[in-house]
């Protein structure tokens, strides 16, 4: 059973002043007309949910939701390459996910983003972290959403609704 809980536009301008930041428009809309519940994964947060997350800064989720800096076309260059060839698409790596709010849990300790700033503003990006022995802190692992294995020349990260529809079709294609 497939469930969605709807929310306020109070619990979505209480996220935005918790955050400081107004959301991208697609997820808004999203959240605003459809809710939470049901999603890629586990399904989406609810924003209670997304300021809990943000708060635990023990995962790496506590950096500064407004700077997206450490995430620009470099990164995802770097990332592009590496899928291309084969290899992982972790090609981000910080110790916080600045310009990031976490919408929903992968599982095995992975979670997928939004990102509310930069270059990328609106794209999905996934996070893992991974330690290591050799690490006094963690590494947080980031990299685009569904980028395909096949090279283009107009690749980039899945908006939001891009990101959904991906996970509708490939979900009903699994079924059909």
């Amino acid at each position: 059973m497939v469930t969605w809980f709807s929310i306020t536009r109070r619990d979505v301008l209480d996220l935005e002043a918790h955050i400081g930041i107004v959301l991208p428009r697609d997820y808004r809309t999203w959240l605003l007309e459809v809710g939470y519940g049901a999603g890629p994964y586990y399904g989406l947060f609810s924003p209670q949910r997304i300021a809990e997350e943000l708060r635990y800064s023990e995962r790496g989720t506590g950096g500064d939701v407004t700077d997206a800096s450490k995430i620009d076309s470099t990164h995802l260059q770097r990332s592009l390459i590496a899928v291309r060839e084969g290899g992982s698409p972790v090609g981000i790596s910080a110790n916080s996910l600045n310009g990031a709010v976490p919408v929903g849990e992968q599982g095995c300790g992975g979670y997928s983003h939004i990102l509310v700033a930069g270059e990328f503003r609106g794209a999905m990006f996934g996070e893992c972290e991974e330690v290591l022995p050799y690490q006094a802190t963690p590494l947080t692992a980031f990299w685009p959403e569904a980028i395909s294995r096949e090279p283009t020349a107009d690749q980039h990260p899945l908006s939001f609704l891009q990101w959904l529809e991906h996970w509708l079709d490939t979900s009903i294609a699994l079924v059909s």
